[in-house]
């Protein structure tokens, strides 16, 4: 079992998902988001960075009310999305009346909504209206709508009166609409997302794609026809061509704190290396969507790009890095836990994804499906040097050109759910390329006491002394037996289910290591190899499982044991030398530094996984690894 593997070496979080554009062609969908802390003038990245969404998360987790955040693992967008949730606040100038919640965006975004107390309508026909709260929340259950509108969880207009005869009416309505009678229709607004099932994102949706869930992407192609909107959630008049990143944000009435608060995101483009069956390729990003919470007093930015993939299970890795305008990373350099997403299937292999190119946008003709708004590799031939490639892409490789081929399409078989590459298999032979490294001591083995004196030479005995036969036994004496020949040791047989990840992990590290033969190492650990191979079926599978429910809590013990076993060997790695491993990435010379580093080939992907989770919120070790590349690159940025 293979898969492409995302990692995050940087402070941003990451996820992708696997998705099919037709029958046959496969697409890995890259997720990046940066999570700002809201702030007058400039909002730098928070010290707690949030993951990716996997799901669509409703208020109070009841999927009959509203959304309060989207997923964010869309295989596309078109266009960019700028959402908004919290509170809208009354202000202290003005209270008693309506006011006005406001958000612009730079010149792309100015949407004000009209925000009121409690009303109601009598029996004989009154409208009754107290003063708005210190506080109104921001969800679509106080806008109007109803069953059968855009906005189905809304207030309906002459709605069914309560217990004392009166006639709920929204909190909500466009600036200056005014209400004259019950049966009165305000249209809906609002800044929040919306779910996938109403009607604002089904008319998107081919008339044949009833049968089409949108949460299982993977299973079977997108239906021919889909309008890329549907993956839009923000409201359509909060739907723009595109966002750089760092527009000017205006917040009136929306903060808890400043009446009007404006700010700019700091400037972050994350950047990011395919590595794949030929040379390293830059993934271009790009960010689709803004989103706002107010509650929290935080921004996001989510940026996506497209990998075509020649099977669901394609062997390589996507590492993701920043640049951060004046290499401010964040506020702090507290560390997270970088989210990361594998993907992967069991299929057989099908011919390649679609015919991706850097200059053309991706578009499939055949189910009239445009992906005008998706991003994608891009290899750069002539500042990429195609050296060793990964030490999970299996040989021989062949190096691939500027663009992606793209025979026809042949009908895949029915996928599986994804699933979680296994580790690397430790007991792989490393190629004969690589060079001995130094003599060290395995970790726990003290070192030999040293010498008192010089060795004893040898001398040449002469002829060795005749010595005469024994005297022959008597007669009636029985002959000596034989002494028995003592049986080989064998390891006792162990149960594998009481072999855990960690213990997995340190076994795999030492058989990759070669410093003893692998039965020599299974044996001192009591494994036999038969044993030893259950062993690994069985944590594979865990960790497989484990990453289809969306955790990677055994991924991550995994890694951690794995990399102390090397470390344990060599040393502890430095953050120079995580940034010249990172760096070997973009000219595909992984395998020639993690021979100089003397690091075992296999330890690549569990040490940048392992090291992004330690580094994630550390300035020095991003801005670090961000020079690295900068060297490698040479003056070309962005």
């Amino acid at each position: 079992m293979a898969s492409m593997e995302v990692v995050s070496a940087c402070p941003l979080r990451v996820g992708s998902i696997l998705w099919q554009p037709r029958e046959g062609a496969y697409v890995l969908t890259v997720v990046c988001k940066a999570t700002f802390a809201l702030a007058p003038e400039v909002s730098s990245l928070a010290e707690e960075q949030d993951d990716p969404n996997e799901h669509d998360e409703y208020w109070d987790d009841d999927a009959r009310r509203s959304l309060s955040a989207a997923s964010d693992l869309a295989p596309f967008k078109r266009g960019a999305d700028i959402l908004l949730v919290g509170h809208a606040y009354a202000p202290h100038a003005s209270p008693g009346g309506p006011f006005f919640a406001r958000l612009g965006v730079g010149d792309v975004l100015d949407k004000a909504i009209e925000v009121h107390g409690e009303r109601a309508w009598t029996a004989d026909g009154r409208l009754l209206e107290e003063p708005p709260a210190g506080r109104v929340a921001l969800r679509w259950e106080r806008a109007a709508g109803g069953p059968g509108t855009t906005n189905p969880v809304g207030v309906p207009p002459n709605a069914p009166p309560d217990a004392r005869h009166l006639r709920r009416v929204p909190n909500f309505g466009p600036p200056g609409f005014r209400l004259r009678s019950p049966s009165d229709v305000i249209p809906p607004v609002g800044f929040g997302p919306i779910a996938p099932t109403w009607p604002a994102r089904q008319e998107h949706l081919p008339r044949h794609a009833a049968g089409w869930d949108p949460h299982r992407l993977g299973a079977w192609p997108l239906p021919a026809g889909i309008d890329a909107s549907f993956f839009n959630t923000a409201p359509p008049d909060q739907r723009v061509a595109e966002l750089v990143g760092d527009e000017r944000i205006s917040l009136t009435n929306l903060h808890p704190h400043v009446p009007v608060l404006s700010t700019r995101l700091a400037l972050v483009k994350p950047r990011a290396l395919v590595q794949k069956s030929g040379a390293p390729a830059d993934l271009r990003f790009r960010c689709d969507t803004l989103f706002l919470d107010t509650n929290r007093g935080i921004a996001s930015l989510t940026w996506r790009g497209s990998v075509p993939l020649v099977s669901p299970h394609e062997d390589g890795c996507v590492v993701v890095t920043i640049e951060a305008s004046d290499r401010q990373l964040s506020g702090g350099g507290a560390p997270g836990t970088v989210k990361l997403d594998w993907r992967s299937s069991q299929q057989a292999a099908v011919s390649p994804a679609l015919p991706f190119t850097p200059s053309d946008p991706a578009d499939t003709e055949a189910d009239g499906l445009s992906l005008e708004d998706t991003t994608t590799i891009s290899p750069d031939s002539q500042r990429l040097d195609p050296g060793a490639a990964l030490p999970f892409v299996k040989p021989p490789l062949a190096v691939l050109g500027a663009a992606l081929p793209a025979p026809p399409p042949v009908p895949p078989p029915v996928r599986p759910p994804s699933s979680v590459p296994p580790p690397p298999l430790a007991f792989e032979p490393p190629p004969a390329s690589r060079p001995a490294p130094p003599d060290r001591v395995a970790p726990g083995l003290p070192q030999a006491p040293p010498m008192i004196g010089p060795l004893a030479t040898l001398r040449d005995p002469g002829p060795p002394e005749i010595v005469p036969p024994p005297a022959p036994a008597p007669a009636s004496a029985p002959p000596a037996p034989a002494p028995a020949t003592p049986e080989p040791a064998t390891a006792p047989e162990i149960d594998p289910a009481t072999v855990s990840i960690e213990q997995f992990a340190a076994i795999s590290a030492e058989i990759a290591e070669e410093r003893e033969a692998r039965a020599d190492v299974l044996r001192r650990h009591e494994l036999t190899a038969r044993t030893f191979a259950e062993v690994e079926r069985r944590c594979s599978r865990v960790l497989a499982e484990e990453a289809s429910r969306g955790e990677h809590d055994e991924r991550a013990k995994y890694d951690r044991s794995y990399v102390a076993v090397v470390e344990g060997f060599r040393g502890p790695i430095k953050p120079d030398e995580h940034a010249r491993i990172l760096a070997s990435l973009v000219r595909g010379q992984a395998h020639a530094v993690l021979d100089e580093l003397h690091i075992q080939r296999p330890a690549l992907m569990p040490l940048l996984r392992s090291w992004a989770k330690r580094a994630a919120g550390t300035t020095g070790a991003g801005a670090g690894a961000l020079d690295a590349l900068d060297a490698f690159r040479g003056t070309k940025r962005g």
